[in-house]
């Protein structure tokens, strides 16, 4: 699994993440990561880096990268479970886990799409009052122009087939 983040969630985290990896094959295995916050609390959003499935994941507690996997691991199982995609996530993302590496990003399209989504992320919280849960899954609702005007839940489930 490849977990792309942001020069400021490296610094936070001390790592010094790999550049310009390819990436992984399988589509489910490839996410990226940014900090945002909401109402004075840190979070981070986590999509999935080709449909921007997106998670949102409180960072009070997460110190360090393997506090951010661990969570992560247990978010993933979490939300997609509520969503109706849990075959997803034992089928095709946990077999990816056993090698978890962190990228800068490689696409500056993505990092653009991801401050869109922290913005709207940001906006269903603080002014919606929605919790992180309903949040991501409302974010996964929202159609996006770079897919056509399909939703990210739409594309994420496609990806299977």
């Amino acid at each position: 699994m490849i977990i792309q983040i942001t020069q400021k969630l490296a610094t936070f985290f001390e790592v010094t993440p790999s550049k310009n990896l390819p990436p992984d094959p399988n589509p489910f295995a490839n996410w990226l990561a940014q900090p945002f916050s909401a109402d004075r609390q840190a979070y981070y959003l986590i999509a999935n880096a080709t449909a921007f499935y997106s998670l949102i994941m409180d960072a009070e507690e997460i110190r360090t990268p393997g506090a951010f996997l661990a969570e992560l691991a247990r978010l993933m199982d979490q939300t997609l479970t509520a969503d109706g995609c849990q075959t997803i996530f034992h089928q095709h993302i946990v077999p990816s886990g056993n090698r978890i590496v962190f990228s800068t990003f490689t696409d500056k399209s993505q990092l653009a799409t991801m401050r869109y989504l922290t913005t709207s992320a940001k906006q269903l919280m603080e002014e919606g009052g929605f919790p992180p849960l309903k949040s991501s899954l409302m974010l996964n609702e929202r159609p996006m122009k770079r897919h056509g005007f399909q939703t990210p839940h739409e594309v994420f489930i496609n990806m299977c087939k």
